[in-house]
């Protein structure tokens, strides 16, 4: 299932121990609404935004004393429109950093390069941030979020959602969604209408979809918008994501600040109904190069398989032809040309395309060069002198 949490932020000003006990306070809010994740926005210099630093400290405590998948917002920045080199080469260096620090956690930790990116070449932007951080070896999964829906398009059309080519199919887009405006009679709709938003894009890019900011207003205690309707419609806009598999968290102000608003209402923030995460599967290695005649084995990994599962291999040229199954699968180069293969595991409720291997085969391999001099006279040697000896032994 999707991740489905709170996403929230720690002030630099608080002591070690003020800092734990946020972190507890949140893992247990998070626990008692029966969430899975929690997401810890953290800023580097030059990126807008002061007060809440990299906090891999809160990173930590929540990787040893929790089951969380941990999304970090590395860059959080607030609608920014433009990244310079400086700025971009510090998100790659980063990046790195955070794969190298959290290795073990595996796709516990979600990476997030950059927040609420508002600049018209989003894409293009993302994909290089992206192509970089697969060529210096990251396997993470990574989100990328764009500015949030607004009141007056919650469709949000002003960004049409275009697929991300990543070699590992391990990225995730999204967008982030407040209800500033919204008054009570249209909050219900425009929520529908944003978790739609969100299933169309999922369906037109084929990557999940994340919603890592929710909430019924930026600030809400202090602007008197926070009303039941906005509530409700909340609760039902997390729902209707993670009936389609969509992620969403709603955001607290610091140490749960919105909490009390959230909950003085009938009914209070609730979190969706979750269920056990759905299977995935990754191929190793994710391309090769052969001569003709040559193999190569790759391997197939599963996770979170619900019950018993199966492998099976294609070829994108043939789709609906199993090539093999299990968890291997051996390719034997016969013809020069490109091919590509993806595995398909499938257990008890759902099913999991893995990302694609890239077989380039070249032509057939040169002859194995002759042997040395020194062989052949060894070779020779090894022939004629037997024989010689056997003349002179029965000579007449």
């Amino acid at each position: 299932m999707p991740p489905i949490g709170l996403a929230t932020r720690f002030y630099r000003t608080l002591t070690s121990a003020q800092r734990i006990q946020q972190c507890q306070d949140i893992k247990a809010k998070i626990d008692q609404l029966g969430g899975n994740a929690v997401r810890i926005g953290s800023n580097a210099t030059g990126f807008g935004g002061t007060d809440y630093p990299y906090n891999d400290d809160v990173i930590q405590w929540f990787l040893d004393n929790s089951t969380f998948t941990v999304v970090i917002d590395r860059h959080h920045t607030i609608g920014i429109t433009s990244l310079n080199s400086t700025q971009l080469a510090t998100i790659d260096t980063n990046l790195v950093t955070l794969a190298n620090t959290y290795s073990a956690y595996g796709d516990r930790v979600i990476l997030e390069p950059v927040n609420e990116y508002g600049g018209t070449d989003f894409y293009s932007v993302m994909q290089g941030i992206l192509n970089r951080a697969r060529g210096n070896g990251i396997t993470n999964w990574l989100v990328f979020n764009r500015m949030g829906f607004s009141d007056s398009n919650p469709a949000y059309t002003q960004y049409p959602w275009q697929h991300l080519n990543d070699t590992l199919n391990r990225t995730i887009q999204g967008g982030h969604r407040y209800m500033n405006n919204a008054t009570p009679a249209n909050a219900v709709s425009f929520g529908q209408q944003c978790a739609q938003a969100m299933i169309t894009g999922k369906t037109n890019t084929g990557q999940p979809i994340v919603c890592t900011e929710n909430g019924a207003d930026w600030h809400e205690p202090s602007t008197g918008s926070f009303t039941q309707a906005k509530v409700t419609a909340l609760n039902t806009f997390m729902q209707s994501c993670a009936d389609a598999d969509i992620g969403a968290f709603a955001w607290m102000l610091d140490d749960l600040a919105d909490m009390p608003y959230y909950e003085s209402f009938n009914p209070p923030l609730t979190f969706p109904t979750i269920g056990p995460l759905p299977i995935s599967i990754s191929v190793t290695p994710i391309s090769k190069s052969l001569s003709v005649g040559q193999s190569q084995t790759f391997t197939a990994t599963v996770s979170n398989p619900n019950g018993a599962y199966t492998v099976q291999w294609f070829d994108t040229t043939t789709p609906t032809i199993v090539k093999g199954t299990g968890t291997t699968f051996t390719f034997t180069a016969t013809a020069v040309g490109n091919f590509t293969y993806y595995a398909k595991a499938t257990d008890t409720q759902t099913t999991a395309q893995s990302n694609n291997v890239a077989i380039t085969v070249t032509s057939t391999p040169p002859p194995p060069p002759p042997p040395p001099p020194i062989a052949i006279l060894a070779l020779i040697a090894a022939t004629i002198v037997p024989v010689a000896m056997y003349y002179m032994f029965f000579r007449p």
